[in-house]
């Protein structure tokens, strides 16, 4: 079987016992009178040619044959029967290949999600991380391998405490002990989320409120006529950003590392400019397409405060930050939620 590598020959092998299971029909491998074969070419995607000598799927990486062999699983499926038309099978290549994510919460992974997520299309699974203790990197270690199988990467959806500035002498410890450990024992890791309202840090910013927001929005807090780091573009994110990329990438060069202004929609418009234009240009941009936005509802003025189908969008604060992004060359993403979650470029 060429291009066997492990992502293909897992696909292979559920195939055959779709075959046998849903079907009723006895498959193997085998190297002559092959009646599916599997190669790897240049084809951007998968290509599935089906003619009177079998049917030949290729792709230009395991991922994509896998992807090509989950489309025939799915077809033959539909039909209830084991037949396909010949001819030519080359979807367009997917728009959300930069990340097409399926979200989970830490601990809730089934032995068969894997297998679902993959043949759903999804290449990649959110991991919503609390801290670095002995059970999330095991729980992180377990997904990583399980997942590997089917071609899908793990992406850290952080939701580890940023509970020191960068600056503070405590600072360099803290986070040695959690981003460095966890991307140091988890080989693998491809991607880091850090989104404001969960990566929110004690800022200097005169601006903000030096704390957390949850500090300030309880019954016994006494309100304060500042925000804090979760809902303003302070002036001191481009410092604690590039701290975190030091310590990450002392681990893992190639992990990517995007910064998520979900929460700045209510900021003025100039301060986010501003700290977008102050970001790192390695550090990727995220930004929410309809956030924000606002539209005429009945007899009001409505605005969108997270996702919708009742607007197009773009929201005029995802145009502005994506003009700047593509004036100083920065990576930029932006996510279509729909259940699971896909970003496009």
């Amino acid at each position: 079987m060429e291009g066997s590598d492990i992502v293909v020959v897992t696909a292979a092998h559920g195939f055959v016992d779709f075959l046998r299971d849903s079907l009723n029909i006895s498959a193997g491998f085998a190297t002559e009178n092959v009646t599916v074969s599997l190669k790897t070419t240049e084809v951007n995607g998968y290509d599935i040619q089906i003619s009177d000598d079998g049917i030949v799927i290729s792709g230009n990486n395991g991922r994509n044959i896998a992807q090509g062999i989950y489309h025939l699983e799915n077809t033959l499926k539909t039909r209830h029967n084991p037949f396909v038309a010949k001819g030519s099978i080359n979807p367009p290549p997917d728009i959300f290949a930069a990340y097409d994510a399926f979200w989970i919460r830490s601990r809730r992974f089934p032995g068969r999600s894997p297998h679902q997520i993959a043949r759903a299309g999804m290449d990649s699974v959110l991991y919503f991380t609390p801290d670095a203790s002995d059970g999330t990197i095991s729980n992180l270690i377990d997904l990583i391998e399980r997942s590997a199988k089917y071609g899908i990467d793990v992406y850290l959806y952080s939701y580890i405490l940023s509970k020191y500035h960068p600056d503070e002498p405590e600072a360099e410890d803290y986070y040695q002990n959690t981003y460095c450990v966890i991307f140091e024992k988890c080989k693998g890791l491809k991607v880091v989320i850090l989104v404001v309202e969960s990566c929110t840090f004690p800022s200097k910013d005169p601006d903000c409120e030096p704390g957390f927001y949850w500090q300030y929005y309880n019954t016994y807090a006494v309100p304060s006529s500042k925000p804090t780091s979760c809902d303003w573009p302070s002036r001191d994110y481009p410092e604690y950003l590039s701290f975190l990329s030091r310590i990450i990438r002392a681990k893992n060069p190639d992990a990517d590392i995007v910064f998520w202004t979900y929460n700045f929609g209510t900021a003025p418009e100039e301060a986010t400019k501003k700290l977008i234009r102050a970001l790192p240009t390695d550090i990727t941009l995220l930004v929410t397409f309809e956030n924000w936005m606002d539209y005429p509802l009945e007899d009001v003025n409505a605005k969108v405060l997270d996702y919708t189908i009742a607007q197009i969008g773009p929201a005029q604060t995802f145009a502005e930050q994506a003009k700047i992004a593509k004036e100083r060359g920065s990576d930029m993403l932006s996510p279509l939620n729909a259940q699971t979650y896909r970003s496009a470029v």
